[in-house]
């Protein structure tokens, strides 16, 4: 795994509000083989939650479902029939539209005030880390190069707890769901090969053989 960049440090710093200890342990190897093993084993545990089991449960069908979205309109009816709250499109086009370019490179607490006086928006965990996971995928090309960095910008997108100092592995429609935002954005932009073995990886352990 590889070191943090700067850009990656101050993504984590501004979600948790706090400099960053040593990057968690990377799984063991870097085979699909050896992720999906590990991405088990961290499921075994979080499968005591029950909100985590219905999860597991709808995850297939609703991947499928979201890796056939093609239009940003598509992904936006997807999100507001209940799969996330808030729509990380939605929020990418209010932006661009009353700010332009300017925000991308705006500091959050210029974010959170201009919200809060122009819109009357109190900025929740769940908005923050989506505005500035835009940012980062506005800014650098860290999301399509470190996997760490993907999932972590993933469960942004889907208002999940962003926890730096641990794996979280994403589930597999999660990961479709950040894929599909991702490509809308930056269309022209490929993965790393990593991405790509860490979504593999996130496929193989839900059993799906084929993506």
């Amino acid at each position: 795994m590889p070191k943090y960049d700067k850009d990656t440090m101050e993504f984590m710093e501004k979600v948790s509000g706090q400099k960053q200890p040593e990057p968690p342990k990377a799984p063991e190897g870097d085979t699909v083989d050896n992720v999906a093993k590990t991405i088990g084993t961290l499921r075994t545990v979080a499968t005591r939650n029950p909100v985590a089991i219905l999860n597991r449960t709808v995850g297939m069908p609703l991947a499928k479902k979201v890796f056939e979205l093609r239009k940003p309109e598509e992904v936006a009816s997807f999100q507001k029939q209940g799969a996330v709250g808030l729509n990380a499109l939605e929020i990418f086009a209010h932006m661009n539209g009353n700010y332009k370019r300017a925000w991308w490179d705006w500091e959050p607490e210029t974010i959170w005030k201009t919200l809060a006086e122009d819109m009357d928006v109190e900025a929740d965990d769940d908005l923050r880390n989506m505005v500035q996971a835009l940012q980062v995928i506005l800014n650098t090309n860290s999301a399509h190069e470190n996997w760490h960095i993907f999932e972590k910008v993933g469960h942004a997108f889907n208002q999940n707890h962003v926890d730096f100092g641990v794996l979280q592995p994403l589930e597999l429609n999660e990961a479709a769901l950040t894929h599909v935002i991702l490509q809308r954005i930056r269309p022209e932009e490929n993965y790393e090969p990593e991405i790509c073995g860490y979504i593999a990886a996130l496929a193989k352990q839900s059993g799906v053989v084929y993506l």
